[in-house]
């Protein structure tokens, strides 16, 4: 089949194919924007500032520092250094801010306020505004007043960040300035969109073409999915990408709510000790976290942004306690691949603490230390994703074999089942009736027309059939076995269940054995009895004779010393097709029971 050539340079060619193209995309854009001499022109802010602690304004200048901790709320009063400025619109970032621009008194422009966002959040999220250019004199005096809704959660520089962030140009220019600006976080969250992608089709494909389920390669595909997104939110070059900016900031943060609960379900795949009832909890705990978020966000309860900053100190906790179960599951887990994830996993639950305390304490830049650790482990999760797909490639490749196996087992056992010597004695046994009993003869050329349809039937069929069916070809067999001895075989049947599915030629053989090997080399003939019954757990199906019996110890060979075709292959077939079981008591001079067990979830219609 074609997955089973795909191999693990493909997946790399493809991701670094695609990341190259990207980077050739961006610089070519750039390059031609360049030419075009329209380049993004930042702009000053001239005049004063006031918070609400100030008895008058005081000047703006590049020493002032507005914290956004400490202010809920600043008006900025002047104008722009507009000299010899191309381009159309005045742009500035809006970074989960109220904002109302007004000139001359009247409202230019507003973003946040009431009228502007949905009740259910408190800031109308992340976008880049603007205002023309043509409506903006030297002369005029401009008021802008920004408002923190985010007190306590908010950086401490949202202020500075907002009025710095002004400057002169169009969208394209300004699409392209972030772009470059933010192109590390751009390239990897891009990265782990191709690469989870990729990985989370070809786990699908698997999973629907071959019924095999890739759990470990699915959820790394799926936290990969969700990790690219949050990276490509938390850029400024979002705002032009996702249009609507609540959306983002909601979509942003049920990002980083998901990255707990999808993170341990990955990791509980390779979790075998007791440590897993730890990881477990917190899944329960972080999937209840994320399932409140998602009811009280959509009700109005809370906004998402709001409640962030409690989430990053509830996912500390939780990496200490992750931390502590791959420590525990590292000594005791002997599985190297199992090692290999929980050694990843703990290096980005470093980068992960180090975030969450650069979250608290702004001391490096926003995502920095996170990107570092993302990279480490999502390499590391491709190769293992990759090397698992490997796996089960071979493995589907040897259950390909092991079904071509089967079926010439299966004709192996029907050739076995009409060798020359039984169609001779059929035929001649129906010969003598032809004379005899005609109506009789008939009969028996009709059950000997049966059990060649039975036979020929089970060469197109792997599959269990119902047992009704099976018995049919039995007592097909069974009856021309009576017509050839006569009153030296005898056969009774204990049918307490018939509604099941059982392997093809299974009873058969076994009856055959019966009544070959047992009452056929007994000179007074005997029994062959055929039962049924069903426990709670299990369908069991009993073959018994009261024939001459054998040594069971012998049973895989034959007299001439070749591997025995016959009970040994009805044993392997039960086996490998329904998970069940075959037992042999048998004791010389007394006679032989064979008893069968299949599951009940393999063997109910």
């Amino acid at each position: 089949m074609t997955f089973y050539r795909l191999k693990s340079k493909f997946y790399l060619s493809i991701s670094i194919v695609s990341l190259i193209l990207f980077g050739i995309f961006i610089f070519l854009q750039d390059q031609s924007f360049e030419r075009q001499h329209n380049m993004v022109e930042t702009t000053r802010f001239l005049g004063t500032y006031q918070t609400l602690d100030m008895q008058r304004p005081q000047a703006f200048t590049k020493d002032t520092n507005l914290r956004g901790k400490t202010n809920d709320e600043v008006i900025f009063r002047g104008n722009f250094s507009l000299k010899n400025k191309t381009g159309e619109l005045l742009f500035f970032k809006i970074h989960y801010l109220n904002v109302m621009i007004k000139k001359n008194g009247i409202k230019l422009y507003s973003f946040g306020t009431e009228s502007d966002k949905p009740t259910i959040v408190k800031s109308g999220g992340m976008t880049w505004g603007h205002i023309f250019l043509k409506d903006i004199k030297q002369s005029d005096e401009l008021e802008i007043i920004v408002q923190n809704p985010y007190k306590k959660i908010n950086f401490s520089s949202i202020y500075m960040d907002f009025i710095k962030s002004f400057c002169v140009g169009n969208s394209k220019a300004l699409f392209l300035s972030t772009a470059k600006k933010n192109a590390s976080n751009l390239v990897i969250g891009s990265m782990m969109l191709i690469l989870g992608s990729f990985m989370f089709i070809i786990g699908s494909l698997f999973s629907l073409r071959e019924s095999i389920v890739l759990k470990p390669v699915l959820w790394g595909a799926i936290y990969t999915i969700v990790s690219g997104v949050w990276f490509l939110f938390q850029t400024d070059t979002a705002g032009f990408i996702f249009l609507h900016p609540v959306f983002n900031l909601i979509i942003c943060t049920l990002c980083i709510f998901l990255q707990i609960p999808i993170l341990t379900a990955y990791l509980l795949f390779f979790m075998k000790t007791s440590a897993r009832r730890f990881i477990q909890r917190i899944q329960r705990i972080s999937m209840i976290f994320v399932f409140l978020f998602m009811i009280g966000q959509t009700v109005g309860w809370f906004d998402a942004y709001e409640i962030r900053e409690y989430y990053f100190y509830i996912a500390g906790v939780f990496l200490i306690v992750c931390t502590c179960s791959m420590l525990y599951e590292i000594k005791r887990n002997n599985d190297k691949t199992d090692k290999i994830v929980m050694y990843s996993l703990l290096i980005f639950e470093v980068f992960g603490e180090i975030e969450i305390i650069n979250y608290r304490f702004e001391l490096l830049k926003v995502m920095m230390s996170l990107s570092i650790g993302y990279i480490i482990f999502i390499t590391i999760q491709c190769i293992i994703s990759i090397d698992y797909i490997k796996q089960i490639l071979l493995r589907a490749k040897n259950t390909v074999e092991m079904e071509k196996e089967l079926l010439e087992n299966n004709i192996a056992i029907v050739l076995s089942q009409i060798h020359p010597h039984f169609l001779y004695n059929s035929i001649s046994s129906i010969q003598m009736l032809c004379r005899k009993d005609p109506l009789r003869a008939e009969l028996a050329l009709a059950e000997f027309a049966d059990f060649l349809r039975g036979n020929m039937d089970s060469l197109k069929s792997s599959k269990s059939i119902a047992f009704e069916k099976e018995l049919q070809h039995v007592k097909a067999y069974l009856y021309l076995e009576k017509v050839r001895f006569g009153d030296l075989l005898h056969v009774d049947y204990d049918i307490q269940v018939k509604d099941f599915l059982i392997p093809p030629l299974t009873i058969q053989p076994l009856v055959e054995n019966a009544s070959k090997h047992g009452v056929g080399e007994k000179e007074t003939g005997g029994t062959i009895c055929i039962k049924t019954r069903e426990d709670r757990d299990n369908i069991e199906v009993t073959i018994e004779d009261d024939g001459v019996g054998f040594d069971t110890e012998v049973i895989c060979k034959e007299e001439n010393g070749e591997n025995h075709i016959g009970l040994q292959n009805v044993k392997e077939h039960i086996e490998r097709q329904c998970g069940g079981s075959m037992r042999i008591i048998s004791q010389v001079g007394v006679g032989t029971q064979i008893t069968i067990k299949i599951p009940k979830q393999e063997a109910l219609l």
